[in-house]
């Protein structure tokens, strides 16, 4: 999977107030009305956490903004995106984002189907502690694929 860096002109998160619950679920690979599996297809970047571009501290809420999509190349929308995030003991659980509107990723990848490609996740983690690795799932389907990707790490301390 090619690794993609680009700088960003603006990223407006400012209508984003809705505030998401982390989904603690009985089995690591369950989202209900998705087959869950990981995938080295689809493509994303998280390109901030809690305001910051590396790993960071949050305590109780969890703030991420970044894009993702099943295909750069065929210029394919999800038709949802979750952030993910694994403990240590390979858990995960499962947060669905706000999808944003990213015209720098249309522009960058010149495929003008990826406007809507951006998304956005203010989080409840007050219940969760500890070391956890970010990622992003995409839906495509009735598929939620894992992205593959470098690990983005965040600690999670109790408010």
């Amino acid at each position: 999977m090619a690794s993609h860096r680009f700088v960003m002109t603006e990223l407006d998160t400012s209508g984003v107030d809705e505030i998401s619950n982390v989904m603690a679920l009985p089995t690591d690979d369950e989202v209900p009305g998705y087959q869950v599996r990981d995938s080295a297809h689809c493509e994303e970047s998280i390109d901030l956490i809690n305001g910051v571009t590396n790993e960071s501290l949050s305590f109780g809420l969890l703030q991420t903004a970044g894009w993702g999509t099943p295909s750069v190349e065929e210029g394919r929308l999800a038709d949802a995106v979750y952030v993910v995030l694994t403990d240590e003991q390979r858990h995960r659980r499962f947060a669905k984002a706000v999808i944003l509107s990213r015209p720098d990723v249309s522009a960058y990848f010149h495929k003008p189907g990826l406007d809507r490609s951006g998304f956005s996740l203010n989080a409840d983690v007050g219940v969760l502690k500890g070391r956890y690795a970010l990622g992003v799932a995409v839906a495509d389907g009735d598929r939620l694929e894992i992205c593959a990707r470098p690990e983005t790490t965040v600690n999670i301390s109790p408010p």
